[in-house]
């Protein structure tokens, strides 16, 4: 990272980018060897639990699992609107039908052959002006997690897009939540 985004990051947030990379790269490896395993499972409909957790801090720690869903942010918002959750618990499905992009546009993932996850995190240390540095944190943690599989080099598209051979691979959306001058509550969608 270049010197001018390390001033522009808070200390607080820059001294846990390492923790905070290292978590999300290993969800996703975690979930790319675990995708054969999901897509053998599409009658479930129920939220489940792993056992097999990826060794993590916190993120991923507590894994919610639905066969189908329009959007991993939008249910992971709906759960936290219900209840309090964990901070790290993740959201995964193997189809995800009306996922969101940037500036309202909507995609979907074909079923069984994608990864698409969402991650609640609450970083109250941040302020509102500073939320933008989650998203380069997840998108250099997901450049690192996607690297190891890649066959030629990655390139990101910043603020929060992977490319691979000029094709984009994957994103990053964020929603957060802002109460009393801070950020409550983001949810990190990842597909």
């Amino acid at each position: 990272i270049c010197w001018r985004l390390r001033r522009q990051i808070s200390c607080a947030f820059f001294a846990c980018m390492p923790c905070v990379i290292a978590s999300i790269k290993s969800v996703a490896s975690f979930f790319s060897v675990r995708m054969n395993t999901l897509s053998q499972s599409p009658n479930k409909s129920t939220t489940l639990r792993y056992n097999s957790l990826p060794p993590t801090k916190f993120i991923g720690q507590n894994i919610c699992y639905e066969p189908t869903v329009p959007s991993t942010n939008r249910w992971a918002a709906q759960c936290l609107k219900a209840s309090p959750l964990t901070e790290g618990t993740v959201f995964v499905t193997d189809h995800q039908y009306q996922g969101q992009g940037q500036r309202g546009h909507m995609w979907h993932s074909e079923p069984g052959k994608n990864l698409t996850f969402s991650t609640i995190l609450y970083p109250t240390f941040l302020s509102p002006q500073r939320g933008f540095t989650l998203s380069w944190v997840a998108t250099l943690a997901l450049h690192e997690a996607v690297a190891i599989y890649a066959t030629e080099a990655l390139t990101i598209k910043w603020p929060n897009d992977i490319y691979h051979a000029d094709k984009k691979l994957g994103g990053i959306l964020i929603d957060n939540t802002v109460m009393q001058g801070t950020l409550h509550a983001s949810i990190l969608g990842i597909g």
